[in-house]
């Protein structure tokens, strides 16, 4: 009787439990629904935006995506793509809603645009990998786009405001400056290494299929030319009546 008391304690306490932890869950799963509304980066008030993208670009595909520019904006694209194919060719074509052209490319695997926007109006960025057959593309691209009396005015009111730090804005600014640089330097240094892999993964490739063919050529020459000398003694011993000796 004591175990079966023991027992039922223990089944209503850990089904107490149970139904806590499934309440508990129910009510964390609800969360309100945000009042703020998606805003578009170009849409902020800052005196420049960048951002980086990185993806994958299959073999006979194509990518698109579209970026809003507004008027008086400087527009800047810089991308680059690795590959382990030898062929280097990618299709880059940007051009507005409108259909205008701005800018297209099919044997840059690395390259810079740069436009003065002249109205607002949305940007698309294609890139194309229908020419190769066997190999996909790791696409890197950078975007800035920047207001450039919008940014003077900004530094310049950064400036006064902290006139009475002078000499600690002059290091942040030489600091702001020198990071920059940096991220560029970084940015260069990770393609480098991205096209060193690639290159050492191919030469690897056709190192170990060289060595496997010289290896068999060496087996088989080996082969035929120790069958040719015991070919040569090979030599059946007969009389003068060409009948075997005893």
């Amino acid at each position: 009787m004591t175990f079966i008391k023991t027992t039922a304690i223990y089944s209503s306490l850990l089904t107490i439990i149970l139904l806590s932890l499934f309440l508990e869950c129910m009510v964390s799963e609800w969360v309100e629904p945000s009042k703020h509304a998606y805003v578009d980066p170009i849409d902020r008030e800052q005196p420049w935006i960048s951002f980086q993208l990185t993806f994958i670009l299959e073999r006979g595909t194509e990518q698109c995506f579209f970026q809003k520019v507004k008027t008086g904006f400087k527009f800047q694209l810089h991308y680059h793509a690795s590959s382990r194919d030898v062929e280097h060719n990618m299709r880059v074509m940007i051009k507005t809603d409108r259909g205008e052209r701005l800018y297209t490319s099919f044997n840059n695997l690395e390259d810079e645009f740069e436009r003065d926007v002249d109205k607002d109006e949305t940007y698309s960025l294609c890139f194309g990998n229908f020419a190769s057959r066997y190999h996909a593309k790791k696409v890197s691209m950078t975007i800035d786009m920047f207001e450039e009396n919008t940014l003077q005015k900004y530094f310049t009111l950064k400036a006064e405001t902290e006139h009475n730090l002078a000499n600690a804005s002059d290091s942040i600014q030489r600091t702001w400056r020198q990071m920059f640089r940096v991220s560029r330097q970084q940015y260069m240094l990770r393609f480098s290494t991205e096209v060193d892999t690639m290159l050492q993964a191919s030469n690897a490739d056709y190192i170990l299929y060289w060595s496997i063919a010289q290896a068999t050529i060496i087996i088989l020459a080996g082969f035929i030319q120790v069958w040719t000398l015991r070919s040569f003694f090979n030599v059946k011993t007969v009389t003068p009546t060409q009948k075997p000796r005893c």
